[in-house]
């Protein structure tokens, strides 16, 4: 950087610029004041400008020439090529710091901080912080003082980026390529690269992954917002963490952490106190985490997949499972976790549980096959580490043992009803269609693999590895366990996170041959067990699809679906 010549300052005053000392402007060595790109602004402390000779793609898509146009500039480096028009205040103190470094409370909401910010965080690295913290004090210290050199060379306006009619940009470091029209405010801010901020926005001491967008008027305090993530129509988060390719819109988020394709888009939804992902919030669907005894300290989990219907309220705490949805209002705080693919249905003050049944499902079936199609992130590679497969072990032991409850349930039950617990019933019905959904769920799994080999005790693994999905990522929970023992620092927790993904494929294969070997009921998986789990996959598959289908023709005799928008939808079911 260089300071500027007097016949620079004087081109800049001709075209209305002002500075309060002219030698604390610098400009790039390729800068030209006499290109007119720099038209009324106001210059205030440390300022320092890039060159400004080419066009930028400014908003609706117009082709502008870069430069900065109507905007006061107080401490701030400008990157090249920026186009900045009608801003009424970018500036930061030395003192200052962005939210790199924050340290926020999600899960109980009046609890202790658990998770700190930084531009990199990833779904994984906070699951493990939030279910470590104690022992992770350390880490989450080094990532703060990292953070408290945020603003060291004061707030920085990447290259090509797009700002537009923003009433205040104050303590906030913006990427690459990052577009901010019409927004109200930006404070104490990490935006990366390719984010778009839009209408009315007000957004505080938070972080903006690239490719993520938040729009029409939402406003979000001291949050993560992950790679295409979408926040827009007046949603308000506070304290909260969104992970790739999650939707928020209309409703609030307080305390959450809203995994990979968390989604809620409707009015009056409030997701508080609580770990989701692949989720999906029906209509006014609320979360309680205050007994209004205790204070706002409670905390739940919905597991991957799970859903609400609308109108749905949940006391917490609760565990609801995988791939379950609930439905009504549900006081008596769940604690279910093996029954996957379960229908939680409230009646007064008494829930049933009804298992299996949304394992053959057309929700289901769209759902699993629909996430991939709809990662919107850039590039190969994102942050998040996101896992797809809807019968890993870590689902298939939840069946197991959800199964083997369920025949201990039909041995004790002796009439139609059969009472888990004092406010949980289930019906001898809905127990013997159970045990065949979940048996349909092994089959088709364990039809999936094929590797028979490393196994001296074949029935000891299933007992001894626990599975955890840590936000999107399938380990076994003593890896979790070690890698927050160990990570000193987020590249280290990088490392030591891909290596347990590399390492945890043997484990799920051997994982897999030991839980076939019991419920096979042999010795050890041998070639004839894997004749037999192919065949079995086989027909589990098939009565599966047919189950399928059967529930797409359902819904179609409601009496709103056209004919041929069913056979497209039957001929997609394979």
């Amino acid at each position: 950087m260089r300071n500027l010549t007097e016949a620079e300052i004087a081109a800049l005053e001709h075209n209305g610029c002002v500075a309060d000392d002219w030698s604390n402007v610098k400009v790039s060595h390729s800068f030209d004041a006499v290109e007119n790109r720099i038209r009324n602004v106001e210059f205030f402390g440390c300022v320092n400008l890039g060159c400004f000779d080419s066009d930028v793609e400014a908003d609706g898509g117009a082709v502008r020439k870069s430069g900065i146009f109507n905007a006061c500039l107080e401490n701030v480096t400008v990157g090249d090529n920026a186009y900045i028009r009608n801003v009424g205040i970018i500036r930061s103190q030395k003192s200052a710091r962005t939210a790199w470094g924050r340290k926020i409370a999600v899960l109980c909401e009046s609890g202790d901080d658990n998770v700190v910010l930084h531009p990199c965080l990833s779904a994984q690295e906070a699951a493990i912080m939030v279910g470590h913290s104690d022992e992770m004090q350390d880490y989450m210290a080094g990532i703060e003082e990292d953070g408290s050199h945020s603003l060291d060379d004061f707030a920085r306006i990447g290259n090509n980026t797009v700002i537009i009619n923003v009433k205040t940009i104050e303590n906030s470091n913006i990427g690459d390529e990052t577009k901010i029209v019409n927004a109200t405010r930006i404070e104490g801010c990490e935006i990366s690269g390719g984010a778009e901020i839009g209408d009315n926005v007000i957004c505080r001491n938070s972080i903006v992954c690239r490719s993520a967008s938040v729009q029409s008027g939402a406003t979000v305090d001291s949050c993560f917002v992950g790679e295409a993530v979408e926040i827009s129509s007046y949603f308000s988060a506070t304290n909260s963490l969104f992970f790739a390719n999650s939707i928020m819109s209309n409703g609030e988020a307080c305390a959450a952490f809203c995994g990979p394709f968390s989604v809620s888009h409707h009015r009056s939804s409030l997701l508080i106190g609580g770990m989701y992902s692949f989720y999906n919030a029906g209509s006014g669907t609320n979360y309680s985490n205050h007994a209004y005894k205790s204070g706002a300290v409670h905390y739940g989990f919905m597991r991957r997949g799970a859903k609400t219907a609308s109108g749905a309220h949940i006391l917490l705490p609760a565990e609801i499972p995988p791939f379950t949805m609930v439905m009504g209002k549900v006081t008596n705080h769940p604690q279910l976790a093996d029954f996957a693919f379960s229908y939680l249905i409230a009646d007064a003050d008494r829930l049933w549980l009804v298992p299996g049944i949304n394992s053959a499902t057309l929700g289901t079936y769209r759902d699993v096959n629909k996430w991939k199609k709809r990662d919107g992130r850039i590039g190969n590679k994102g942050i998040d580490h996101i896992e797809y497969d809807f019968l890993h072990p870590y689902i298939l032991q939840k069946v197991m043992r959800a199964s083997a409850k369920l025949k201990e349930w039909e041995s004790a039950c002796t009439g139609d009803v059969y009472a888990i617990d004092g406010k949980t019933n289930i019906r001898r019905s809905a127990i013997l269609k159970g045990i065949k959904y979940y048996d349909c769920v092994l089959k088709m799994g364990f039809g999936l693999y094929q590797n028979i080999d490393g196994l001296k005790d074949a029935c000891a693994l299933a007992d001894s590895v626990e599975w955890a999905d840590v936000q999107g990522l399938f380990l076994p929970a003593e890896c979790v366990e070690a890698i927050a023992k160990t990570a000193k620092n987020p590249q280290e927790m990088k490392n030591l996170v891909n290596q347990a993904k590399d390492e945890s494929k043997a484990v799920a294969d051997s994982w897999m041959a030991s839980a076939m070997a019991r419920f096979y009921n042999v010795a050890k998986v041998d070639g004839k067990t894997i004749e037999t789990a192919k065949h079995d996959a086989l027909e589990a598959r098939s009565k599966w699809i047919e189950l399928i289908k059967e529930d797409a023709k359902k819904e179609a005799a409601l009496g709103d679906i056209p004919p041929s928008a069913l056979e497209a939808t039957l001929a997609s079911i394979k």
